[in-house]
């Protein structure tokens, strides 16, 4: 596993206990469709929370939020829509989060969601 690959593992976890602590469950994690990838789809009763989750080093010149692309943002309301086509009915809300989550030295140091981030 690279140094990328482990830091973004790393941020997944911390973004996944950060939803466990607030009363989420964890319905699919790095569901991935022809479209795109959903880090973390979770659930708290009626909410369904499609989560993109940006790990970055503590001080970098970017914050996780100024990663996110237009392009990003239509591959994950692709792939989003085709997980929901599959559950097979309509959740009675839906929000898009981006969380970020800020390492030291491979120790997460800080984790944010900033919810309905990426809302259509």
């Amino acid at each position: 596993m690279s140094q990328r690959q482990f830091i973004g593992k790393l941020g997944e976890q911390a973004a996944w206990r950060w939803y466990r602590q607030h009363g989420f469950g964890l319905l699919a994690q790095n569901y991935t469709t022809r479209l795109g990838e959903l880090d973390l789809v979770v659930q708290k009763g009626p909410l369904l929370v499609f989560a993109e989750v940006r790990t970055r080093q503590l001080g970098g010149m970017l914050t996780p939020a100024q990663s996110i692309t237009a392009a990003k943002r239509r591959r994950l309301a692709a792939a989003a829509r085709l997980y929901l086509a599959q559950l097979g009915q309509e959740p009675q809300a839906v929000r898009f989060d981006l969380v970020e989550v800020y390492c030291q030295k491979d120790q997460v140091v800080q984790v944010h969601c900033m919810e309905n981030a990426l809302g259509e």
